[in-house]
C-alpha cells in the first residue's frame, strides 16, 4: 500500500463495493467519495439506493469521518413505485493498532431516524441506531484478508453484524474480491448470510470502478435480502 496499510490504493480488502469494512483510511486531508447505485431484492419487492453518496474524509493517518446519504426507491408488482430519502449515517473510523501486515480499527456509526414520510412508505427505518464494530486486516503480498464484527443497538432487538472479505490484487489496476456478510439478533437467532464476489478496477489514479453481487446462503427470507447488487465509482482527492 502507498504509505502503509492506511492507504486504500492497494489491497483495500473491505469497504465499497463490499458490506464488510476494513481499517483503511483515505489519508490526512484526503477525500474519498463513493457514488453508487445499489439494489436489494427482498421477497416480493426491490429496494434501490440510486444514488447512495458515501463521503469519507481523512483526519491524520489514522482517523476517518464518514457521511452516507441514500436516495431510496421501492418497487413491487402491482404497486406504484415510491421514493424518498433513506436513513443518513454518520461515522468515525479509528485505526488504533498497526504492526507490519496487520491493522485493527474501530468504526462507530450512528444511523439517524428517517422522515415520517419515508418511514410510512417503507423507505427508511424509525429510531436512531448505533453500530459499534471492530475491523481486522491482514495483508500478505497480493492477498488480503479482512474480518469485521460489531454490535448494533436500536429501537428493536440488539443485533450482531459480521463479515469476512478476501481480496487478491490480480494486476496493478484490478482487485478481485470475495465476501460473506451477515447478521441477526444478539442471541444468535434470526441470522441471515449473503456471500458473493466483485472487483475494483482503477483505470485512473483518482478513480475506481466498483461492482459486487451477493446472494443469500443462510437464513430465512424474513431475516435477509435474497440478493444484493452494488455498482458504483470511487473518486479520490
Amino acid at each position: 500500500m502507498v504509505g502503509g496499510i492506511g492507504a486504500r490504493a492497494l489491497a483495500a480488502q473491505g469497504g465499497p463495493p463490499l458490506e464488510t469494512d476494513d481499517p483503511g483510511t483515505p489519508g490526512a486531508g484526503r477525500l474519498e467519495l463513493n457514488v453508487s447505485a445499489e439494489a436489494e431484492w427482498e421477497g416480493s419487492r426491490t429496494l434501490y439506493d440510486a444514488p447512495r453518496l458515501d463521503a469519507n474524509f481523512g483526519v491524520g493517518r489514522h482517523l476517518q469521518l464518514k457521511l452516507e446519504v441514500p436516495w431510496r426507491v421501492a418497487t413491487a408488482p402491482a404497486s406504484p413505485a415510491s421514493s424518498g430519502m433513506g436513513n443518513v449515517t454518520l461515522g468515525v473510523k479509528w485505526r488504533f493498532a498497526e504492526s507490519g501486515p496487520v491493522a485493527v480499527s474501530t468504526y462507530p456509526q450512528v444511523t439517524l431516524s428517517g422522515s415520517e414520510r419515508s418511514q410510512s412508505q417503507g423507505l427508511a427505518d424509525s429510531g436512531t441506531t448505533l453500530f459499534m464494530p471492530v475491523e481486522i486486516a491482514w495483508v500478505a503480498g497480493p492477498v488480503a484478508l479482512n474480518a469485521e464484527a460489531g454490535y448494533q443497538a436500536g429501537p428493536g432487538a440488539a443485533e450482531l453484524v459480521y463479515g469476512l472479505a478476501l481480496a487478491h490484487q490480480a494486476s496493478p489496476s484490478v482487485e478481485l474480491l470475495g465476501e460473506c456478510h451477515g447478521g441477526g439478533e444478539a442471541d444468535l437467532s434470526h441470522q441471515g448470510v449473503l456471500c458473493g464476489a466483485g472487483f475494483r478496477w482503477e483505470p485512473l489514479r483518482a478513480l475506481s470502478l466498483l461492482l459486487a453481487f451477493t446472494t443469500a446462503v443462510a437464513g430465512s427470507e424474513d431475516d435477509r435480502p435474497d440478493h444484493r447488487l452494488y455498482s458504483g465509482v470511487q473518486l479520490r482527492w
